[in-house]
């Protein structure tokens, strides 16, 4: 999984951080409180999110899961400015209560929402319930 932001990295002379990473069905939840992170920080001014995914061998599919087709998401994240206008986008998590059905919600789910005005979509990972909210920046 460290390929594709070192190919890129060595293509464009890019030496500044990147860091990659492999969280399961939540890995873009993980990436996004990364990112958060390093703007919250101070350690940099925007970041550049890149997530991909592709289909699981035939193989592991039976005790897995996954997606059915390959697709990759790019998403250039800052902060706010104190007054701009646009849309927010917000992620919370809690803990899963003990016997509680799972949301429906899934990183396509995640995606939809992005392109969308607003909403808000539940990702469950069996152990924390992941919630991601788009709303106008005023609200």
């Amino acid at each position: 999984h460290n390929t594709a932001a070192s190919l890129f990295a060595i293509d464009r002379g890019d030496r500044s951080a990147s860091i990659t990473l492999a969280g399961g069905p939540t890995t873009l939840e993980a990436a996004c409180v990364d990112a958060w992170s390093q703007l919250a920080g101070g350690e940099a001014a925007s970041v550049l999110l890149v997530y991909a995914d592709t289909p699981l061998p035939d193989l592991y599919r039976e005790w897995i899961g996954g997606i059915t087709h390959p697709f990759a998401l790019a998403l250039l994240l800052r902060s706010a400015a104190a007054g701009e206008a646009g849309s927010q986008l917000s992620l919370t998590w809690r803990k899963r209560a003990t016997g509680a059905a799972p949301p429906t919600g899934s990183i396509l789910d995640v995606l939809r929402l992005i392109l969308s005005p607003a909403g808000v979509v539940a990702v469950d990972d069996g152990r924390l319930v992941w919630q991601w909210c788009k709303c106008p920046a005023d609200a």
